[in-house]
């Protein structure tokens, strides 16, 4: 008995509390904000890829037998090693392959503008060359 009672209670209360004598509850919306005109008089903002903002990665991978310096200089990676540069997007990159000693340049892999020890790139959101060196003959 003492438990109906004390139900009875609680759902008077609740009841009691969301009612009110003006009807039932209103729910409330934010207000919409219509988007700015796009009068022609701005440029649409620049895409970004997520992660760079306005700069570009350049990662190097070079295998056995050589190194890679950069110009403007970037940075150098030597063999055996996957080097990532943080470089402003849309400069042009000169990569240069240097054997070390016993060793010769073989290719490059995944260079847009290969010409014999040299890569020449524009950086991307993400550009990705490897040096591949073979033991001299």
């Amino acid at each position: 008995m003492k438990l109906h009672f004390l139900t009875v209670m609680l759902v008077s209360l609740l009841v009691a509390s969301c009612g009110s004598s003006e009807g039932p509850a209103k729910i409330v919306s934010p207000p919409v904000v219509p988007p700015p005109p796009t009068g022609g008089t701005q440029p649409p903002p620049t895409p970004r890829v997520p992660g760079f903002g306005n700069n570009g990665k350049l990662s190097i991978n070079v295998e056995e037998g050589g190194s890679v310096s950069t110009s403007p200089n970037v940075g150098t990676c030597n063999g055996r090693a996957t080097c990532d540069f943080t470089v402003d997007r849309g400069t042009i990159v000169t990569l240069r392959a240097r054997p070390n000693t016993g060793w010769v340049f073989e290719e490059w892999d995944s260079c847009t503008g290969p010409s014999g020890t040299l890569c020449i790139e524009t950086i991307e959101a993400l550009t990705y060359v490897k040096a591949e060196f073979d033991p001299a003959p």
